[in-house]
């Protein structure tokens, strides 16, 4: 099982097959390789050779692919082979993980008496190797987000923070992607805004920044989150208010999100 990571994309790979095309006869292959190594299948040495051969003929074709017959494909298409691209070195990344930990923990057979020295260098080795299969990982979700904002582009709204909350300047909502330009610009504005913040002299004499310097990031912060949400533009600061105040129904409502 998957373990959830920050360099997963939101999007779900086997969620939007039926809308994929399919070879007539995948179907039956797929039902015969579900039930050599699928979930109800088992674990033997001979699966996992097994495992091993059936991705990399899977690689070597994707490989060719991208060589020869990239312009067979749509934009549509990139966006569905980088999710599951993504997914993929996910769990291969993870993988390396795991057999980097039963490596030094000599789980495997045969490393019971082996040299302490040659199971340190194969750990770190592998444990390097899992670092920069979550980097890996990451770029794929930034270029699958990226391209999938170009073949399915969001709907343009404001978006909205309550006060109150904007004021919990230690909260990091998160992003998932590059900004768009206008979103970029506001970002930028609100940074150079905490910048310039006034210095206030405190209860006891000292000097510290203005609280609203912390609300400036925050609010950058925010930003580039939503925008990948399909939020955009600056913070409308009477949406709180007015969500508050207007009856349900009524057409001046803010949109449901």
């Amino acid at each position: 099982m998957l373990t959830p990571a920050w360099y997963l994309t939101d999007a779900d790979f086997f969620a939007d097959l039926p809308d994929a095309p399919h070879l007539d006869e995948s179907f039956d292959v797929l039902s015969g390789i579900a039930e050599l190594i699928g979930d109800d299948a088992g674990f033997s040495p001979a699966q996992t050779v097994t495992s091993t051969h059936l991705a990399l003929l899977a690689a070597v074709h994707l490989n060719d692919t991208a060589r020869h017959a990239a312009r067979l494909h749509t934009l549509t298409d990139l966006v569905r082979l980088l999710s599951g691209l993504n997914l993929l070195h996910a769990y291969l990344t993870q993988t390396i993980q795991q057999l980097a930990q039963h490596t030094t923990t000599r789980t495997f057979r045969g490393l019971a008496d082996a040299p302490s020295s040659v199971l340190q260098a194969a750990t770190d080795s592998l444990s390097a190797a899992g670092a920069s299969g979550e980097i890996a990982a990451g770029h794929l979700k930034e270029a699958h987000l990226a391209l999938r904002s170009l073949a399915h582009p969001p709907s343009r709204r404001q978006w909205a923070l309550p006060f109150a909350v904007r004021q919990i300047n230690a909260v990091d909502p998160g992003h998932e992607g590059p900004s768009c330009r206008e979103c970029a610009d506001y970002q930028a504005d609100r940074h150079r805004r905490a910048e310039q913040s006034p210095m206030l002299r405190g209860s006891d004499n000292q000097l510290y920044r203005s609280p609203h310097a912390g609300t400036y990031l925050f609010e950058a912060r925010y930003s580039r989150w939503a925008c990948t949400q399909g939020a955009h533009g600056p913070l409308d600061p009477w949406a709180y208010p007015r969500a508050r105040h207007t009856a349900p129904g009524d057409p001046s409502a803010p949109a449901a999100r």
